[in-house]
């Protein structure tokens, strides 16, 4: 399967755990491809302000990981403005990884997986896979391990 992970980060947390997930996908014989999601301005709040320089298509791939932060209990205006102009979604099945600081969902992680599945949504495309590593939690390593091991055996 051709799969592309495509994800934004901004202190390197979420690529981290993409990296892996990258690894584990390519070991079980999938062709992955890693592509950033880079706005002009990082620290833009309002996704209408917002100008990606980098907006990796998703046409090729046979299935997609998005992965982002948590920025202020909601999706980062860079993914937001990314499902705003990526085109036709329609059939796609997206699998979600987000990270967030606080050490537990409720704090901004899970409003942000039903606000991008809502968006995603909107596009036509369905969230079939969701994990939330909480970056602040004593468990992160085990939440990595959770979210990797998660979305790689959907993509079996």
């Amino acid at each position: 399967m051709n799969i592309g992970i495509l994800v934004h980060s901004k202190t390197g947390n979420t690529l981290s755990v993409v990296k892996v997930l990258e690894e584990r996908l390519s070991k079980n014989g999938h062709t992955v491809t890693l592509e950033r999601i880079v706005p002009d301005n990082e620290d833009q709040p309002d996704k209408s302000k917002v100008k990606l320089v980098s907006a990796p298509s998703v046409s090729g791939y046979d299935s997609i990981v998005l992965a982002g932060p948590v920025h202020g209990f909601s999706p980062t205006a860079a993914i937001q403005k990314w499902i705003e102009t990526s085109g036709d979604l329609r059939g796609r099945n997206i699998s979600l990884i987000i990270t967030q600081q606080f050490p537990f969902p409720w704090m901004g992680g899970n409003g942000t997986v039903r606000k991008i599945t809502s968006l995603l949504q909107k596009k036509g495309a369905s969230v079939n896979v969701s994990s939330i590593v909480n970056w602040g939690s004593g468990k992160r390593q085990m939440l990595i391990d959770d979210a990797v091991n998660k979305v790689s055996e959907y993509l079996k």
